[in-house]
């Protein structure tokens, strides 16, 4: 883990942020609505959204702000020994606060009280440094997305 992701950890722990495991569909809908428009990236439907993530077999992380205020909030789901981060949403306005390392951070700490041997940042693809930059500093390992299904990708040990 690079010095600076460390760093990062202990603002958002000095920021009082508070990391929930509890589904809550709505929550994540809203901050990931506000990632879309700010990023200027197109989403599916709604209920494609919901459909994975009010499975049972996926996980909710929710990241909430000193005031209960909803910031980030991913979805997680394991297979195999590798658990895999497939959503992330933030509130853009709150990324001073650090949320998205405490995710992360929460979520490979999950994987390892499941059992799961590896996390899988579900790539870090050359065309969206800009929104995954954050995951490299964790871990350095990049592959192309496009081809996960194929066991193309060697995910980190955790």
């Amino acid at each position: 883990m690079h010095s600076k992701t460390r760093y990062n950890l202990k603002i958002a722990e000095k920021h009082g942020l508070k990391v929930n495991t509890e589904k809550d569909f709505n929550i994540f809908w809203k901050l990931l609505q506000k990632t879309g428009a700010r990023d200027k990236f197109n989403l599916h439907p709604e209920n494609s959204y919901k459909n994975v993530m009010m499975d049972n077999a996926v996980d909710q992380i929710t990241v909430y702000d000193k005031d209960d205020k909803a910031i980030v909030a991913g979805g997680f789901v394991g297979f195999g020994d590798t658990y895999v981060y497939l959503y992330g949403a933030l509130d853009y306005d709150a990324r001073n606060l650090m949320g998205t390392y405490l995710m992360q951070w929460s979520a490979i700490k999950q994987a390892k009280k499941l059992g799961y041997k590896y996390y899988d940042f579900f790539g870090i693809a050359p065309r969206m440094k800009g929104v995954k930059s954050k995951e490299k500093g964790i871990s350095e390992h990049e592959y192309d997305e496009r081809h996960w299904w194929r066991g193309k990708r060697k995910p980190g040990n955790i």
